[in-house]
Formats: structure tokens, sequence, C-alpha cells
């Protein structure tokens, strides 16, 4: 059990290296990061995701600092661009097939609709 939880907590470290260097690239470390954020299924579809995120981007326009998250699912994509995220990087993470995708709203990039 040991090993299989080694083996886990190492995965998931260097999951997390690779998303954080990917992280400061785009960013330098000057962002505001959505680290995570879930709607239950039966939930989605209601504006959730958008009273959520709304206060929050508009405060980083206001201020001018730029938002970035990550997904592994495609299909968050382009719930992410309606909120003025641009894909900054699709790839799968290193030594896996995990898909990733590195997005990123820039303060100047207004919502398309909240």
């Amino acid at each position: 059990m040991d090993r299989i939880r080694k083996k886990v907590i190492g995965r998931m470290l260097s999951y997390e290296t690779y998303a954080m260097k990917l992280k400061r690239k785009y960013t330098g470390n000057e962002d505001w990061y959505i680290y995570n954020l879930t709607v239950l299924h039966h939930e989605q579809g209601k504006g959730i995701a958008s009273k959520l995120l709304k206060p929050m981007l508009e405060y980083c326009d206001r201020v001018k600092t730029p938002v970035y998250l990550e997904t592994n699912k495609e299909m968050n994509v382009d719930i992410y661009k309606h909120f003025g995220f641009e894909v900054a990087l699709q790839g799968n993470v290193p030594k896996s097939d995990v898909e990733h995708y590195a997005m990123l709203k820039k303060a100047s990039n207004p919502c398309n609709r909240l």
C-alpha cells in the first residue's frame, strides 16, 4: 500500500510542478489563479460558475491583473473561452496521457457575456 501511495503522490507532485512552471511562464506569477472550480453535474447550466467568476474577473480587469487556470477536459475549454480566456498551451502532461490546457485571461480581454 505504501508503494502505491508513493507512486500516486509522486504523480501529483510531478503534475503540480509542471503546472506551476507553466503558470510562471505565462504570468510571471503576477496573476489570480483559479485552482479549482467545480459545479455538480446536476447543477450545471444554471449560471453558478458565472456567479462565482464574474465578480473576480471584473475585479481583475479593474486592477489589470491576468487570471490563469488549467483544465484537463476539452469540454471545459469553450466554457472558459466564453469568459474571455485563451488557450496558452495545449498538450499532454509530460510522461503521461493526461490532456492539459493552460488558459489565460488577460486583464484587457473582457468576458464575452457575464
